[in-house]
């Protein structure tokens, strides 16, 4: 059996772009040899949450797919397990095999005992439960080693929370909410030592992860769901969540802000906002909704993926061939150097998803169905 045919959620497939790319101008304003001006900066300087929205967005997406508010998980756990590996690992290897020049460049400084360790745990997706495997190989893809531990999880505990009455799911929001920003605030307050494991360890995001979850959930025991009725409701509530956004980013850059933030502050507000979406109909959605959105949504994961081994050689390029140094003008340089490695960025993820990642992963599921049938 597989997963329920049901109605695509367009609007959801479009925000995924917009966090990536949000993640993606995090790491250029701290990487780029052409900064952007402090007023962009600003804003950038918080596209980490994003990773936080794509766990929570997860979480919603596959209660979403995978569950019935009836029947629960009615669907074979071999064939969600090799449905969910062939997604994300071929070109989670292969975002690996182009960026295997920078790991190797790094060996010599690793040495070889820990640089084999560190190359076993990333090829196992397993990198993101030591602090010293984490970040080493291609540091996005820690967020990957934690979605998999998600998954691997989904089917038991979702199958549990489905069985709650909506009241009780949304305690469990709570709950989990506080959970969620429970490590932060011990390792403030110097109760949990290492930085870098609160910051990754997939247990840490877990509760992210289930508050997806428990949206998607309560979208599903929704009744008289009516795509094209937009709510004033939920709209207002989305402004004033806007506003109370814009609000709490004035935290301020510190690494206290940057640990409660990265560990899911905003992680009930990424529900609603995520709940509101999928419930259809309104501009914001129709906005997200539009074609060319969905088509970058979709390549949403390959931008993730890349955009390390993709910016390096960017650089590599920009500066050993001078190619901006023509120009006085710092703030024209970050520009055009931004602009440029958007769009190979952009349109090397567009080529990657439907000639690579589409083929592949059905190749891979029909291959591993074949010899595990489902």
């Amino acid at each position: 059996m597989t997963a329920q045919q049901k109605q695509h959620l367009s609007a959801l497939t479009g925000l995924r772009f917009f966090a990536a790319m949000y993640v993606v101008l995090f790491h250029y304003t701290y990487a780029a040899s052409f900064p952007f001006p402090d007023s962009i900066a600003r804003v950038t300087q918080y596209g980490y949450v994003s990773v936080s929205l794509f766990f929570v967005l997860s979480g919603f997406v596959l209660a979403y797919t995978y569950l019935d508010p009836q029947n629960g998980f009615p669907i074979n756990l071999k064939g969600f397990y090799i449905a969910r590996f062939a997604r994300i690992y071929p070109i989670y290897l292969l975002a690996l095999i182009v960026s295997l020049p920078a790991f190797m460049s790094r060996a010599i400084e690793l040495g070889m005992i820990r640089s084999v360790f560190t190359g076993a745990m990333t090829v196992s997706l397993i990198q993101a439960w030591t602090p010293w495997t984490a970040t080493i190989w291609n540091t996005p893809l820690w967020a990957v080693s934690v979605e998999v531990f998600c998954y691997l999880l989904f089917p038991f505990l979702a199958c549990r929370i489905n069985q709650l009455n909506r009241r009780m799911i949304l305690l469990l929001v709570i709950v989990l909410w506080v959970l969620a920003i429970l490590p932060p605030l011990m390792y403030q307050f110097n109760l949990l030592n290492g930085l870098r494991f609160v910051l990754h360890a997939p247990i840490f995001h877990l509760p992210q992860f289930l508050i997806g979850v428990c949206s998607g959930i309560i979208f599903l025991k929704k009744t008289n769901l009516d795509p094209s009725n937009q709510t004033l409701g939920i709209w207002t509530l989305l402004a004033i969540v806007t506003c109370v956004l814009i609000s709490i980013f004035r935290l301020g850059t510190d690494e206290n802000s940057y640990v409660i933030l990265n560990n899911g502050l905003f992680s009930p507000i990424f529900g609603l906002i995520i709940y509101a979406l999928a419930c259809g109909g309104g501009r914001i959605a129709e906005f997200f909704s539009i074609t060319p959105f969905i088509i970058l949504g979709q390549s949403s994961y390959a931008i993730y993926l890349f955009q390390n081994p993709i910016f390096s050689l960017m650089k590599l390029i920009f500066e050993k061939g001078k190619v901006l140094d023509s120009l006085d003008s710092s703030d024209l340089k970050s520009l055009l150097f931004c602009l440029s490695y958007g769009v190979v960025l952009v349109s090397f993820s567009i080529g990657v998803f439907f000639f690579i990642e589409t083929p592949l992963k059905k190749r891979l599921k029909a291959v591993l169905t074949f010899s595990y049938p489902i």
